[in-house]
């Protein structure tokens, strides 16, 4: 039963993999870290009359490659998953930290240990050069200081042998290979926020094309009534008179008073089934919810299926919208429970989320807008914030 649980929990975690990181990701990584390691042995290619001479350079030349290849499989695999629990603000990573510390101290102490029985010393600063990859995915001064601190460390034990130009090279290697690498999580990290306004977008674009259907559906239902159902009424109406007055009792003429009322009752059946809703706000929630990696949004109903109307459906769309980007933004929340009950006059919406850390907070346009929009329809609402997290209830009358 264990086993079974956990692999349920690796698949889950899987398919998590698969819908936050993109195949072009992993494709970029991998070639920039083949890259790197073609320059790896390249640079080893020098190492290895020093390697023959020394069991610790031989220990350090084996290590370097294996700190290289953990950073790499950190930035494709837990740096994704990582950044998405902590979105949308950035992620401390204190292993990648270490492993970039170690893994320039681990190049620094090679160059040190054989660049006395290397031929070509050039080459062997390239190691140098590999490690900055890794700082890619640290806060921007971390990088820096890491970065800084190695070149100045690498340049007292190699200043005598090396010019300075040519540490301005290396310098210039370390810049390329982190901007590189940078630039591909800088995109994951763009698609993370595409995805998102892309479901905003086609949310909103399904929510226009359900206002204009219904809209158009509503006018049809109006002409039916109003113009074949008062037709059809006249019509059965004249025909019962007839019948009445010249004491008619004729079958073709009692089968169209049949007919004719069958026809009525069929306009109204279409009439009210035109005019149902059309807009499904919990799939169109759903959709949202599902773009985003943080919080986990849990969307549910009550009292109906989730179908409502283009115009109450926008309303509820927009003030649920607006409290889910209110809570990624300023909330640490990692789960938020969405509640919406229809009554026959009114809609009821209970948001809450587990964000904790603060009791205090200030409306903005955006939840200064939710007010505004909720008082003009009559409605009622309520926003709290204290250490168990956010909970808003909103009260909308059912357009």
């Amino acid at each position: 039963m264990l086993y079974k649980s956990e692999n349920i929990m690796i698949f889950a975690m899987l398919k998590r993999y698969q819908e936050l990181v993109p195949p072009y990701f992993l494709v970029r990584s991998l070639i920039l870290t083949s890259t790197g390691i073609i320059v790896m042995a390249c640079v080893y290619a020098e190492l290895v009359k020093a390697i023959d001479t020394s069991s610790f350079i031989l220990s350090l030349a084996l290590l370097y490659p294996v700190l290289f290849i953990s950073s790499y499989l950190y930035l494709t695999i837990f740096y994704p998953l990582r950044e998405s629990n902590h979105y949308p603000n950035s992620a401390q990573h204190p292993i990648l930290l270490l492993l970039s510390i170690l893994n320039y101290g681990c190049a620094i102490a090679l160059i040190e240990a054989s660049k006395n029985a290397v031929d070509n010393l050039h080459v062997l600063t390239f190691l140098l050069a590999l490690p900055a990859a890794s700082t890619a995915g640290l806060r921007g001064w971390q990088a820096v200081l890491i970065i800084s601190i190695a070149n100045l460390t690498a340049g007292q034990v190699l200043l005598a042998q090396l010019d300075t130009s040519y540490f301005l090279q290396i310098a210039s290697s370390q810049v390329l290979v982190y901007l590189l690498f940078n630039t591909m999580i800088s995109e994951f990290k763009q698609k993370t926020i595409a995805s998102i306004n892309l479901a905003q977008l086609t949310a909103t674009q399904n929510l226009l094309e359900s206002r204009v259907a219904q809209e158009t559906r509503e006018a049809i239902a109006r002409d039916l009534h109003d113009e074949l159902g008062h037709l059809s009424t006249v019509i059965s109406h004249n025909l019962n008179q007839y019948c009445y007055t010249h004491q008619n009792k004729d079958p073709l003429l009692i089968n169209a008073m049949e007919l004719t009322r069958k026809m009525s009752e069929q306009i109204r059946t279409l009439s009210h089934t035109w005019q149902e809703p059309v807009f499904d706000i919990k799939s169109a929630l759903e959709t949202l919810a599902h773009s985003i990696p943080r919080p986990q949004i849990v969307v549910d109903t009550e009292g109906f299926d989730g179908r409502c109307s283009a115009s109450s459906g926008a309303i509820l769309f927009r003030c649920c919208q607006e409290i889910i980007t209110n809570s990624i933004r300023h909330s640490n929340a990692s789960t938020l429970y969405i509640l919406i009950m229809k009554s026959p006059t009114q809609y009821s919406i209970s948001i809450e989320d587990n964000g904790s850390g603060k009791t205090q907070f200030k409306p903005g346009k955006g939840l200064n807008g939710i007010y505004s929009r909720v008082k003009q329809l009559g409605g009622k609402i309520d926003l709290a914030l204290n250490t168990d997290g956010f909970s808003a209830t909103l009260v909308i009358p059912a357009l």
